[in-house]
């Protein structure tokens, strides 16, 4: 038997989670076509148009991809750092704020990660613009140099550690304030800069045998 088949969960929830990773890749490459069939039902299908926001509107549905503005496709820099990453993607309005973090996706080089820093980047940029508790929806790939960033940081390949954090936080930040302030419908945005501050080390984990 598998050495961790008895850690799986209920078919239901391992299937909830392979639905979440294909529709991370399904964000991730717009291009590439994806079916996902669950117990015979397709419960994920897009058109592989190359076009993201088909692909949003296939993983959140339609209300969402009305509601979500395009992160033009340019450079963000960031003081007189030698790499300015590319910083691409969608953002939702702030009227499409959710209770959690689930809608708020994050690549690297189109590599799905988990990142703290681009998610406090995110946040802050719509300071102003959420109640406390609320949290936006964004799919955000930053592009850089591979010897920027290093992949090998976690058992799971899912976190990853920036060369320059500063200079990942400012552009990522100023990339969708900048967005929100270009096209959002909101009367007025003001532009906001939140100093970079160096996250706490991550709690211990404990990894089963």
């Amino acid at each position: 038997l598998p050495a961790r088949l008895k850690f799986l969960k209920s078919p239901a929830t391992e299937n909830s989670h392979i639905a979440h990773v294909v529709s991370q890749y399904a964000l991730a490459f717009p291009e590439v076509k994806f079916n996902l069939l669950i117990d015979g039902r397709a419960t994920l299908t897009t058109p592989g148009s190359g076009r993201l926001i088909d692909s949003v509107t296939q993983v959140y549905g339609l209300d969402v991809a009305r509601n979500m503005l395009e992160i033009k496709d340019r450079g963000w820099p960031s003081g007189t750092a030698k790499v300015s990453p590319l910083v691409t993607g969608m953002i939702g309005a702030p009227a499409i704020n959710r209770s959690h973090r689930g809608y708020l996706s994050f690549f690297v080089n189109r590599r799905w990660i988990s990142s703290r820093l681009v998610s406090r980047a995110v946040e802050e940029a719509y300071h102003g613009l959420l109640m406390s508790g609320r949290y936006p929806v964004a799919v955000i790939n930053v592009s850089l140099p591979p010897g920027e960033v290093d992949v090998n940081i976690h058992p799971t390949k899912t976190e990853v550690k920036f060369s320059d954090e500063r200079t990942i936080f400012t552009a990522v930040q100023r990339a969708v304030r900048q967005t929100l302030m270009e096209l959002t419908p909101v009367p007025k945005i003001e532009e906001v800069a939140t100093a970079y501050k160096s996250p706490l080390p991550p709690a211990p984990v404990s990894w089963l045998s």
